[in-house]
């Protein structure tokens, strides 16, 4: 089965091998679709061409007007068209996707499997005729998925003729590998809570207004795209993208606590951090919304209200203070992340089973 995996500008494989080969970025591909060449298919990629300011411009302009990368897909054309299926990440690429397969014979063009994150959390506010398009667009994919059920209920409610499922996500555990959860004492007179994340839902606010002022609290964010009109307030928190993947490693394993603060969004926020951790062996405090249930219940990790500082303030003080409470969060989480399989290689494996069945090979 020839698969053209399409991602957008900026996500090149060749571009991620070589940085994963230095040590900044985990596994051998974005998202780990490369895991797809164990079950026997031919994968190629989509491919950043070189751009001119001019036609950088261009592009982006295009992007922002359609909501989609038009020109992004139609360099790459020709591989989409000699595939069997395309998979996509995003809303940006699925659309270019099936605006470019229009007018060709359903038996003579690949199969697309149309992965949407953003699209559901703005449908209703999108203007009518943006949304009589993409819906018009999403038609043609032969499977749309989401990452969460919430985003799936969305999509139905917007489009119930439309063939959906949820489709779990998954990290690499050769990048994060799975340790122990700690026993160790946390020092509830000092804890070191760690914070990654950039994510355009983050509510970055609301860890301000949580740990500000808690003079116990270490706190470390590492994000590249922290508003700046917040860094003002932020007080003594430490801001600073971390540098490669060692070193967000070394945090992860450094930390007490981490906390993934989202504003209520439909597309599982925040998942890649609390898999990260829980495969590092810390306990995981985030906003109960996204669909994060999906993947963890209470037994595995903290939740609460998503916008109530005082709440996550609350859960972080208690948390730093029960190391075995701690040590039991991880333990549960660990287990369901392995039996339920939110791994990438899990992730890949079921776009193969799906792509199968699609292509009827």
């Amino acid at each position: 089965m020839r698969v053209f995996v399409h991602l957008a500008h900026g996500l090149d494989a060749r571009v991620w091998a070589a940085k994963a080969q230095a040590g900044l970025v985990p596994g051998g591909s974005p998202y780990g679709y490369d895991h797809a060449l164990r079950h026997g298919c031919q994968l190629s990629w989509s491919q950043d061409a070189d751009e001119s300011v001019f036609q950088f411009h261009t592009r982006r302009r295009l992007l922002r007007w359609l909501g989609f990368d038009l020109l992004h897909t139609w360099r790459n054309r020709g591989a989409i068209l000699a595939s069997d299926i395309v998979w996509t990440h995003r809303e940006i690429e699925h659309l270019a996707v099936s605006l470019l397969l229009l007018g060709i014979p359903v038996h003579q063009r690949p199969r697309l499997i149309a992965q949407s994150i953003w699209l559901f959390d703005n449908w209703f506010r999108l203007p009518r005729w943006r949304r009589r398009f993409y819906a018009f667009l999403m038609r043609q994919a032969d499977l749309s998925t989401t990452l969460s059920s919430e985003n799936l209920r969305a999509l139905r409610l917007a489009l119930p003729e439309v063939r959906a499922q949820m489709v779990p996500f998954g990290i690499c555990v050769e990048s994060f590998t799975p340790r122990s959860p700690a026993r160790a004492r946390c020092d509830p007179e000092r804890y070191r809570v760690f914070v990654p994340g950039n994510d355009r839902h983050r509510d970055w606010r609301t860890l301000i207004e949580a740990v500000r002022d808690d003079p116990r609290a270490d706190v470390r964010v590492a994000c590249s795209s922290f508003p700046r009109q917040l860094r003002g307030d932020a007080g003594p928190i430490e801001i600073r993208a971390a540098a490669d993947l060692g070193e967000l490693r070394d945090l992860y394993h450094s930390a007490d606590i981490v906390v993934v603060p989202v504003k209520p969004n439909l597309h599982a926020s925040g998942i890649t951090v609390i898999l990260e951790a829980t495969a590092c062996g810390v306990p995981v405090v985030c906003s109960d919304t996204g669909g994060l249930r999906d993947y963890f219940s209470d037994e595995e990790v903290f939740y609460v209200p998503p916008g109530d500082p005082e709440a996550l303030r609350a859960a972080v003080q208690l948390i730093a203070g029960q190391p075995a409470f701690r040590a039991e969060l991880v333990a549960h989480a660990q287990g369901r992340m392995c039996r339920a399989g939110y791994t990438s290689e899990a992730y890949a494996s079921r776009y193969v089973a799906l792509s199968r069945g699609l292509v009827g090979t």
